[in-house]
């Protein structure tokens, strides 16, 4: 369970406390840096000290004060890496600065010798976490398949677009299809949980009536070539997300 909530709090800290407008100014002022690194810390603060025993408190206390000094310092490196390259590597660099933020909170936890209790007592009454395991493995998978995937897929049609418009300038002919980035940021999260929920309950087979309706949507604007590649690439990225999500939270976090 306490790998589990590292995760949740981590996912908290950094994706949904850090707003867009926080995450832009981050890279240009490091108090704002600093800001964010604070509420990294709350996060996992929050979200994981209700499973810490009394005898866990100072190295858990330790690994939270760790990993948001540890937190600034790779975020910083991100950061200037971005500006040297001029952004030409952001996928890459998001996926080696998750990897390393997790792997350094999992091995933190694991040196300092944290596991958590089994019980908590909340609000008076005597929680039992082996009791609420799977539906934390779900909230864990929902908040996967929202933020985070979204920022991706984000990312890659933004590199499409890009490209796209590298393209319009070498032929002035090429129409590109114009639609609101803000409503199909919103249905892509909906398309991943619900392709996440149906994978968790062993639903495959439906999930093709939730990619047509999206795509009868999109009939009409699926007739410029160039939007229909860029609506292919988002969509069969976002659903190989939401299903690798609830094949790895339904055989590994199940338990």
């Amino acid at each position: 369970m306490i790998y589990k909530l590292l995760l949740m709090g981590h996912l908290v800290g950094d994706f949904y406390v850090q707003s867009d407008k926080m995450a832009a100014k981050k890279k240009k002022d490091k108090r704002v840096l600093r800001k964010h690194c604070i509420y990294y810390m709350l996060s996992l603060l929050f979200l994981c000290s209700v499973v810490i025993t009394k005898e866990e408190v100072l190295p858990f206390v330790l690994l939270v004060f760790g990993m948001g000094v540890i937190h600034e310092i790779i975020d910083s490196a991100k950061i200037r890496i971005e500006n040297k390259t001029k952004h030409r590597h952001d996928i890459f660099l998001l996926l080696v600065d998750q990897c390393l933020h997790i792997a350094i909170l999992f091995g933190g936890c694991f040196l300092l010798g944290l596991k958590g209790g089994e019980y908590a007592n909340l609000f008076g009454k005597r929680l039992d976490f082996s009791f609420i395991s799977r539906e934390t493995s779900v909230l864990l998978g929902i908040l996967i398949c929202a933020e985070p995937a979204s920022l991706l897929v984000k990312m890659v049609l933004n590199k499409l677009s890009e490209e796209t418009e590298r393209l319009h300038r070498e032929a002035s002919n090429l129409i590109i299809a114009e639609y609101n980035p803000q409503t199909g940021s919103v249905i892509g999260i909906l398309e991943r949980e619900i392709i996440f929920i149906l994978g968790i309950i062993g639903q495959f087979g439906t999930i093709g009536f939730v990619l047509a309706a999206k795509s009868l949507a999109r009939y009409k604007q699926l007739e410029d070539q160039q939007f229909a590649e860029k609506y292919i690439v988002g969509t069969l990225l976002s659903s190989f997300l939401a299903i690798i999500c609830a094949v790895i939270i339904k055989n590994y976090f199940f338990s």
